[in-house]
C-alpha cells in the first residue's frame, strides 16, 4: 500500500520534470493518474492517527482508533470535513481535518454540522464508503441554477 509521503514525492518529481518532456517515474509501479484514482477511492493510508478530543466522553480501543483512521482517510479523500461515523453500535462525530473524535450524536433527533455519514470497517455496512457524502461538483440543481441565473440577469 502506498502512503501519502510516496504520493507527495511523486508530485514533487512531476513538478521538477514538467517542462522537460519526461514523465515522472511511477510510485509503486503505478502512474500518477492511477495513484490519484486510488486516493480518491480511499485505497491509501496516510498513517495518521485519530485521537479523542477532550470532553468527547467516548472510550475507544486502539483497534477502534485504527479503524477510525481508515475512515478519516476515506472521508478526507472524498472531501468531507465533519463526519458522522457509524461504528459498533455508536454514532461518533469526527473532525476530519484534525482527526479527532469530538463526541457522539443523538440519533433520536436532528444531527447537524456534518457533511458525510460513513460506516467504519467491520461495522457490518459497506465499510469506509460514504453512506451519505458531500455533494459532487457534477451534481446540479436545475431550479437553483435558474434562480441564480435570474438574480444575475437582474444585477
Amino acid at each position: 500500500m502506498t502512503n501519502a509521503i510516496d504520493l507527495l514525492r511523486s508530485l514533487g518529481l512531476g513538478s521538477r520534470t514538467a517542462g522537460s518532456g519526461t514523465t515522472p517515474p511511477p510510485v509503486g509501479g503505478m502512474s500518477f493518474s492511477d495513484l490519484l484514482s486510488k486516493a480518491t477511492e480511499g485505497e491509501f493510508s496516510t498513517g495518521l492517527e485519530v485521537t479523542l478530543a477532550s470532553g468527547a466522553n467516548v472510550e475507544l480501543s486502539s483497534e477502534q482508533l485504527q479503524r477510525l483512521a481508515k475512515v478519516a482517510d476515506s472521508a478526507e479523500a472524498q472531501g468531507a470535513s465533519r463526519v458522522l461515523v457509524l461504528m459498533d453500535g455508536q454514532a461518533l462525530t469526527m473532525d476530519v481535518g484534525v482527526r479527532q473524535i469530538t463526541g457522539t450524536a443523538d440519533m433520536n433527533g436532528v444531527v447537524t454540522g456534518i457533511d458525510a455519514v460513513i460506516a467504519a470497517p467491520g461495522s457490518g455496512v459497506n465499510a469506509a464508503q460514504p453512506v451519505i457524502g458531500p455533494p459532487r461538483a457534477s451534481m446540479t440543481n436545475a431550479s437553483l441554477l435558474d434562480a441564480l441565473a435570474s438574480i444575475v440577469k437582474r444585477a
